[in-house]
């Protein structure tokens, strides 16, 4: 009997983890290395794989002030780069939201960044993506259908 139980725990052990989906899967993007995110749920919506702050390009600074990005040569790391942290916004002038998903969805990033403790950042390093992905399937009973 004891022998039972202890196969029945390391059996659904594992299974714990992968239902409660707290480390969202390493990503390896080529030529340039390992990303890991993370997982979230907002109000209302699926769970969200969230990858942040992946770089695309060549940072913008010295000599490549003022010149198209340069994506001849993707930036590279060793190891796992922790993609749960927003970087650096680009300068810019603020603009005025033109619709209201505008304004939903910054208000999005705004709850993600006060989740994660940032504060807003600017830089001219600010080549970076952020990445947001679905979960499983659409949930569709979550919204009421309009006609």
């Amino acid at each position: 009997m004891c022998f039972l139980k202890i196969f029945v725990i390391f059996v659904t052990l594992p299974l714990v983890d992968v239902v409660s989906g707290r480390d969202a899967p390493p990503i390896v993007i080529p030529d340039q290395g390992t990303v890991m995110g993370m997982y979230m749920r907002m109000f209302r919506t699926q769970s969200i794989l969230a990858y942040l702050g992946i770089p695309f390009a060549q940072p913008p600074i010295n000599e490549r002030r003022f010149f198209p990005p340069v994506v001849d040569v993707l930036p590279a790391w060793d190891g796992v780069r922790n993609a749960t942290i927003f970087q650096a916004d680009c300068w810019q002038n603020p603009l005025k939201p033109l619709k209201k998903h505008d304004e939903l969805f910054n208000k999005l990033l705004k709850n993600i960044r006060n989740m994660n403790n940032d504060s807003r950042r600017y830089d001219e390093d600010c080549l970076y993506l952020n990445i947001f992905i679905p979960d499983g399937r659409f949930r569709s009973d979550l919204f009421k259908d309009i006609i």
